[in-house]
């Protein structure tokens, strides 16, 4: 009965050692090049990452140069409805001004008219 045992541990030890083997001719190689393989795509990763935060960057300055040329045409239509705005007060003033002109030439040409009756 040794002697079966015996032969059973030896015939495990040989399975045991041509497993070790074909892992070792084989599949050692198979993970070595999946480790390469993914390093390699680890960098690929890496790559694509940083293109995505440079598009996100990209975009992000895209909202903030629209935001601005958004805030400049509303500060253009709001300067030309003040520009707009001035001109007439200006001219209502300019009107005022001559309306208030006129009255005094008017006063003082009956004013004139006037002294020139009482003097003769």
């Amino acid at each position: 009965m040794g002697e079966k045992r015996s032969d059973r541990e030896v015939e495990k030890l040989f399975k045991t050692l041509e497993t070790v083997s074909e892992i070792k001719d084989n599949q050692i190689d198979k993970v070595s090049s999946a480790g390469k393989d993914l390093q390699d795509l680890k960098s690929q990763l890496d790559v694509a990452i940083d293109r995505c935060d440079s598009i996100i960057d990209n975009q992000s300055q895209y909202d903030t140069a629209k935001a601005l040329e958004l805030k400049r045409e509303l500060r253009k239509t709001e300067w030309e409805a003040f520009v707009v705005d001035m001109d007439a007060k200006l001219q209502k003033v300019d009107e005022t001004f001559q309306e208030k002109e006129n009255e005094l030439k008017e006063f003082y040409c009956d004013l004139e008219r006037k002294l020139h009756l009482t003097s003769d």
